[in-house]
């Protein structure tokens, strides 16, 4: 259904962000 898929884009979406800015902390973190 159009219900599950948008709530998955929306999950991958939270779960994406929040590995890039794991990313950016870790950056942040190395560059110091």
């Amino acid at each position: 259904s159009e219900e599950m898929q948008d709530a998955s884009l929306t999950m991958l979406r939270r779960l994406w962000a929040r590995v890039m800015t794991t990313d950016e902390v870790l950056a942040e973190l190395g560059a110091s």
